[in-house]
Protein backbone atom coordinates (compact mmCIF):
# COMPACT_ATOMS: atom_id res chain seq x y z
CA UNK A 1 0.00 0.00 0.00
CA UNK A 2 1.35 3.43 -1.44
CA UNK A 3 1.66 5.67 1.75
CA UNK A 4 0.61 9.17 0.23
CA UNK A 5 0.54 12.86 1.47
CA UNK A 6 -1.78 15.16 1.66
CA UNK A 7 -0.81 18.98 -0.06
CA UNK A 8 -3.00 22.11 -0.14
CA UNK A 9 -4.45 21.39 -3.04
CA UNK A 10 -4.76 17.95 -2.26
CA UNK A 11 -1.90 16.40 -3.73
CA UNK A 12 -0.84 13.11 -1.83
CA UNK A 13 2.71 11.38 -2.71
CA UNK A 14 4.79 8.86 -1.54
CA UNK A 15 6.83 10.23 0.69
CA UNK A 16 6.65 13.80 2.68
CA UNK A 17 5.19 15.33 5.93
CA UNK A 18 1.67 15.27 6.53
CA UNK A 19 0.23 19.13 7.82
CA UNK A 20 -3.10 19.73 8.36
CA UNK A 21 -4.78 22.20 5.86
CA UNK A 22 -8.56 23.67 5.65
CA UNK A 23 -9.27 21.16 3.03
CA UNK A 24 -9.05 18.75 5.58
CA UNK A 25 -11.41 20.16 8.06
CA UNK A 26 -13.67 20.70 5.05
CA UNK A 27 -13.99 17.17 4.41
CA UNK A 28 -13.60 14.95 7.56
CA UNK A 29 -14.46 11.79 5.76
CA UNK A 30 -11.70 12.48 3.52
CA UNK A 31 -9.20 12.98 6.45
CA UNK A 32 -9.88 10.13 8.18
CA UNK A 33 -9.03 7.90 5.16
CA UNK A 34 -5.74 9.52 4.61
CA UNK A 35 -4.89 9.08 8.29
CA UNK A 36 -5.69 5.84 8.32
CA UNK A 37 -3.95 5.29 5.20
CA UNK A 38 -0.29 7.23 6.70
CA UNK A 39 -0.67 9.72 3.52
CA UNK A 40 1.56 12.46 4.37
CA UNK A 41 1.33 16.14 2.85
CA UNK A 42 3.79 16.98 -0.06
CA UNK A 43 4.22 20.12 -2.07
CA UNK A 44 1.34 21.05 -4.58
CA UNK A 45 3.66 20.58 -7.56
CA UNK A 46 4.93 17.00 -6.40
CA UNK A 47 4.37 15.22 -10.20
CA UNK A 48 5.03 11.99 -8.15
CA UNK A 49 1.52 12.30 -6.15
CA UNK A 50 -0.95 9.04 -6.41
CA UNK A 51 -3.57 11.04 -4.98
CA UNK A 52 -4.64 14.20 -6.18
CA UNK A 53 -7.51 15.98 -4.55
CA UNK A 54 -8.99 19.24 -6.21
CA UNK A 55 -11.68 20.79 -4.57
CA UNK A 56 -12.71 22.27 -8.39
CA UNK A 57 -12.75 21.36 -11.72
CA UNK A 58 -9.81 19.99 -13.05
CA UNK A 59 -7.76 21.00 -16.29
CA UNK A 60 -7.85 18.90 -19.21
CA UNK A 61 -4.43 19.10 -19.19
CA UNK A 62 -3.50 17.87 -16.27
CA UNK A 63 -5.91 14.75 -16.49
CA UNK A 64 -3.72 13.58 -19.79
CA UNK A 65 -0.20 14.25 -17.80
CA UNK A 66 -1.38 11.68 -15.11
CA UNK A 67 0.82 8.35 -14.89
CA UNK A 68 -0.70 5.16 -14.21
CA UNK A 69 -0.95 5.27 -10.25
CA UNK A 70 -1.84 8.10 -9.90
CA UNK A 71 -5.73 8.98 -9.24
CA UNK A 72 -7.55 12.30 -9.09
CA UNK A 73 -10.77 13.11 -7.27
CA UNK A 74 -12.26 14.74 -10.24
CA UNK A 75 -12.74 14.51 -14.25
CA UNK A 76 -13.87 16.70 -16.90
CA UNK A 77 -17.11 17.35 -17.95
CA UNK A 78 -18.16 16.51 -14.24
CA UNK A 79 -20.62 19.02 -13.81
CA UNK A 80 -22.58 17.96 -16.56
CA UNK A 81 -24.00 15.26 -13.69
CA UNK A 82 -23.30 16.55 -10.73
CA UNK A 83 -25.09 19.38 -10.85
CA UNK A 84 -28.36 18.81 -10.74
CA UNK A 85 -30.20 21.43 -13.12
CA UNK A 86 -27.17 20.22 -15.71
CA UNK A 87 -28.30 16.32 -15.09
CA UNK A 88 -31.76 17.69 -16.09
CA UNK A 89 -31.12 19.46 -19.14
CA UNK A 90 -28.87 16.16 -20.28
CA UNK A 91 -31.55 13.60 -19.11
CA UNK A 92 -33.88 15.97 -21.13
CA UNK A 93 -31.97 15.41 -24.15
CA UNK A 94 -31.47 11.62 -23.89
CA UNK A 95 -35.16 11.10 -23.78
CA UNK A 96 -35.84 13.13 -26.65
CA UNK A 97 -33.01 10.81 -28.49
CA UNK A 98 -34.06 7.43 -26.87
CA UNK A 99 -37.13 7.72 -24.85
CA UNK A 100 -37.80 4.00 -24.47
CA UNK A 101 -34.56 3.89 -23.04
CA UNK A 102 -34.93 7.08 -20.79
CA UNK A 103 -38.21 5.98 -19.46
CA UNK A 104 -37.59 5.67 -16.02
CA UNK A 105 -36.51 9.50 -15.51
CA UNK A 106 -39.42 11.30 -13.22
CA UNK A 107 -40.92 14.07 -14.83
CA UNK A 108 -38.51 17.24 -14.32
CA UNK A 109 -38.56 21.05 -14.44
CA UNK A 110 -35.86 23.76 -13.57
CA UNK A 111 -36.17 26.35 -11.44
CA UNK A 112 -37.35 29.14 -12.11
CA UNK A 113 -37.31 29.17 -15.78
CA UNK A 114 -39.55 25.89 -16.09
CA UNK A 115 -41.96 27.18 -12.90
CA UNK A 116 -45.00 28.30 -15.15
CA UNK A 117 -44.67 24.38 -17.07
CA UNK A 118 -44.42 23.12 -13.17
CA UNK A 119 -47.31 25.08 -12.24
CA UNK A 120 -49.54 23.70 -15.23
CA UNK A 121 -48.54 20.21 -14.89
CA UNK A 122 -49.88 20.80 -10.85
CA UNK A 123 -52.99 22.14 -12.32
CA UNK A 124 -53.80 19.54 -14.56
CA UNK A 125 -53.02 16.52 -11.61
CA UNK A 126 -55.54 18.72 -9.56
CA UNK A 127 -58.25 19.40 -12.46
CA UNK A 128 -57.88 14.89 -12.89
CA UNK A 129 -57.41 14.39 -8.98
CA UNK A 130 -54.26 12.40 -9.03
CA UNK A 131 -51.43 13.42 -6.44
CA UNK A 132 -48.12 13.01 -7.28
CA UNK A 133 -44.50 13.02 -5.30
CA UNK A 134 -42.54 16.06 -6.10
CA UNK A 135 -38.91 16.60 -4.78
CA UNK A 136 -37.67 19.93 -4.75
Amino acid sequence: MCFGVFTCFGVCTCYGVFSCINIIELFCSLRIVINELNFIKTCDDDETASLIWNDSAVQHEKIAELRNYQRINHFPGMGEICRKDCLARNMAKMIKCQPQDYNFIPKTWIFPAEYTQFQKYVKELRRKRKQKTFIV
